[in-house]
This record gives structure tokens, sequence and C-alpha cells, in this order.
């Protein structure tokens, strides 16, 4: 579009086959007390086929925000997500689900962060669950609901501190932080977020939590199931190695990092190292949370992080 001035933050919708989640998401950016000529939104495609471009090309007649459309082959959430980086014009960067809804402040919350605190390098917003049924008794019970995407750590803005973690759904960025700390990992299956988060805490970025900057996600029928909770819990097990995999690979010198059977080793030393006390904290969580639903949590969990576990040690073997 003519005329526009150069937006203040670039809002980015990855989008996977949900055209009717899509249409939604777009829907309440309509509804952003930010003025819509101060951002830009970037729907990033992912090998989506109709009907997604022709909902995303109908928006672009008649909403009253700036919107592209970028279609990325490379199959993957972070492959979607560094491909609106690339396409941001913006200096701050907002990403926000397909599947979810923001509320009509949540942009000028993730703006206001940056107003007023300057050394912030990230902002991590609140995420509710819209239920369109009733949970089952046993996940009530169970709780609390993080498999589902909820995240709510308060109602004070204040620095994210572990075990608080940034959901890259209702998240922001500075635009330049992706220069020092590089984009979201491709080799990551899951888990992208947590290790975006992990390099900027490891090079003195500040995350900031916003309880203002509020969206909500919709949880689908098929997620209230115990056999959804247990491959939830067993992919978090796999992740969890994956991740700590990751952080010793950045914090070891170069000059280890070539191939030898020394440092092969020493990699499977450490594995088994780590695999041991997640098992023996795993199980010690379940037997002091009782209850069937959350002890088999657990049990996948530690069988997640023993199958990763065994694989990297095949791998690092060959």
């Amino acid at each position: 579009m003519t005329g526009r001035t150069e937006p203040v933050v670039s809002v980015i919708v990855c989008t996977y086959r949900r055209p009717d989640f899509l249409r939604a998401a777009l829907d309440s950016l309509t509804r952003q007390t930010v003025p819509a000529d101060r951002f830009e939104v970037i729907v990033v495609d992912n090998n989506s086929g109709p009907p997604t471009p022709e909902v995303v090309e109908d928006y672009a007649r008649h909403c009253s925000y700036e919107l592209k459309y970028v279609l990325e082959s490379s199959q993957g959430i972070s492959h979607a997500r560094n491909a609106g980086i690339i396409s941001a014009e913006a200096d701050l960067i907002a990403f926000l689900d397909d599947d979810e809804v923001a509320h009509p402040n949540w942009l000028a919350a993730h703006l206001g962060v940056y107003q007023t605190t300057p050394e912030v390098s990230a902002v991590a917003g609140r995420v509710w669950l819209i239920w369109n049924e009733a949970p089952p008794d046993w996940l009530v019970k169970a709780g609390p609901f993080g498999e589902l995407g909820r995240i709510d750590w308060g109602d004070e803005p204040h620095i994210l501190q572990p075990p608080e973690y940034l959901g890259t759904g209702n998240s922001s960025f500075r635009k330049g932080v992706f220069d020092a700390v590089g984009v979201f990992d491709v080799g990551l299956p899951r888990s992208e977020d947590t290790d975006m988060e992990r390099r900027l805490r490891e090079m003195g970025h500040t995350v900031f939590y916003s309880p203002h900057a509020i969206i909500y996600h919709e949880v689908p029928h098929d997620k209230l199931t115990r056999r959804f909770f247990y491959r939830a819990a067993f992919r978090r097990g796999r992740q969890r190695v994956q991740l700590e995999t990751r952080e010793r690979t950045r914090s070891r010198p170069v000059s280890s990092t070539q191939d030898s059977p020394t440092k092969s080793n020493g990699q499977n030393r450490w594995l088994v190292g780590k695999a041991a006390p997640m098992v023996v904290t795993t199980l010690r969580i379940a037997l002091r949370r009782g209850g069937w639903t959350n002890t088999a949590r657990q049990i996948f969990y530690t069988c997640g992080v023993l199958f990763e576990s065994a694989r990297m040690l095949r791998s690092e073997g060959k």
C-alpha cells in the first residue's frame, strides 16, 4: 500500500492448514488498540495449500492494516518463523500463532514494555485457554495445563526467571536480537522457543513478562485425552535432552568440536550423567504428587529422556 508510514512492529502469524483458525487470528488483529498504520502483519504459509492463500488475499483487500503473504516451503515452525523475520520491516517483531486470538490490548502491551524498559530484548505474554467443552475431572485434578499452551506467571510485570519460560506464540523481540543470537534452530523439531530463550540468557539479554499482553488459545477436543498428555510428556523428555545437548555444544570450545574418540566418549559420559539424575528426579516428583495421571506423565517423561539419551548414544557411536 502506498502512503503508509514505516511500521513500528511486524506481527508474524505462521500457519499450516488451519484456515478457519487463521481467519479468527486475523480478525483479532483488526481490533487492536494500536493504530493500524503502526504495524504490519505477515502471514507465513508453511506449505498449507488452498484455501490459505485465498484467505490471506481476501483479508488483504479490506483489512485496515498492511497484510503480507509469505510462502515458506521448508516444513517446520522454525523455518516459518525465520522466513517471517527476514520479511519483517519493523525494528520490533511480535509472534502470534494461527490458532490464537489476541486481546485488543495485546500489541499495545508488548510495545509499552519496550517504551518504558529500554534494556529489554524480548517480551513474553500471558496465554489463557478457551474451553469449548468442560475439561474431564481427571484433567482438572491433575493440572497444570502447560501442555495445552497455558502460560500465566502472575499479575505483576517482571523479568522472566527460570522455571518461568517464554512461549513464542505470544512473544516479541527486538529484531536486532536475531543478529546477535541467531534465528530459530531449524534442527530442533520442537522446543525451539526454549532454545531461543536460553540463548538470550546466555548472552545477557533480558526477557520481560507482561501480564497485560494476553492471547486466547483454543483447546480442541482431541487434546482432552490422557493419550495426548502422555505423548506430550514423552516429547518433553526427549526435548530436555536435545536442549541440554545444544547448550553443551555451544559451551564447548571450538577446538574440541572436531570428531575424535575422546570427544565421543565424553559426550557419552555426559549423556549418561544427565539422564540418571533426570530419572530419579522425575520419579520423585511422581511419588510426591500422587494420582495415576501425574505418575503416568512423569513415567512417560522419564521414558522420553531415556529414549533420546539412548538415541544420541547410538548416533555418537557410529
